[in-house]
């Protein structure tokens, strides 16, 4: 029983000191976002500059880029009941995101899009603040995506 104790004992003093470290994909920025020039809808695009310029900040880069992002949000009739009333709407964010080097050699360009389906009230300043609140829920899922596809892309030029 002695030697198996032993064992275990240096089993797990081995395994705990593998050397595992969870990564920050901050961390693995190599670029610098000089500008962002935004087209389409005002409220979706100052969302995603401010999440974008806030979590790319890294001053001692030399990789310098441009970005140019245009959105669109539509919002459609998802559900009606018997009655023909509006009861479920469906809002659409799709933006395209274009990245220029310093001499504006477009580099990299996608698109994403993402949906989300909310009620509809009775009182129409509860649905427009139902609205804006699933907005930018939209908004802060692509913004994290277009991080993401930024981090991946740039890291393989």
């Amino acid at each position: 029983m002695n030697k198996k104790n032993f064992f275990i004992f240096f089993l797990i003093l081995f395994l705990s000191g593998c050397g595992f470290k969870a990564y920050n994909k901050l961390d693995l920025i190599k670029f610098n976002i000089t500008e962002i020039e935004t087209s389409g809808d005002k409220r979706v695009n100052y969302k995603l500059k401010n999440s974008i310029l806030e979590n790319l900040k890294k001053d001692n880069n030399n990789n310098n880029y441009k970005l140019s992002i245009t959105s669109s949000k539509n919002r459609s009739i998802k559900e009606k009941n018997i009655n023909n009333q509006v009861t479920k709407y469906e809002i659409n964010i799709i933006v395209k995101v274009q990245l220029f080097n310093n001499i504006n050699e477009n580099i990299l360009k996608f698109q994403l899009s993402e949906k989300n389906v909310f009620n509809a009230t009775k009182q129409h300043s509860k649905l427009i603040n139902e609205e804006k609140r699933v907005v930018e829920q939209i908004t802060e899922i692509i913004s994290e995506k277009i991080i993401d596809a930024l981090i991946e892309k740039t890291n393989d030029i």
